[in-house]
């Protein structure tokens, strides 16, 4: 998976080891920023062509950010859409 943030002119990659689940979970987002998101698929052969961006603001999760603690983000990869949660 790789994202841009919207101050940002590159995609980079946001995962080290190829993730074999629907979702992926990111502790680095910024509250308030817009993001694309875009997967790439990747097997024997190598690596595909990305997904279409899809973009989204990042918030905290259930709608509230605790000031005491590092906020946390979940990113949801499912069928070709990204849900914040």
């Amino acid at each position: 998976m790789e994202r841009q943030a919207s101050y940002s002119n590159r995609f980079s990659r946001v995962n080290k080891k190829p993730v074999k689940d629907c979702s992926l979970a990111l502790d680095d987002l910024e509250e308030g920023t817009e993001y694309q998101f875009r997967v790439c698929a990747e097997n024997a052969a190598g690596v595909g062509e990305p997904c279409e961006p899809i973009s989204l603001v990042a918030k905290p999760p259930f709608g509230q950010l605790n000031h005491d603690r590092v906020p946390w983000w979940t990113i949801l990869a499912y069928r070709g859409a990204i849900v914040n949660s």
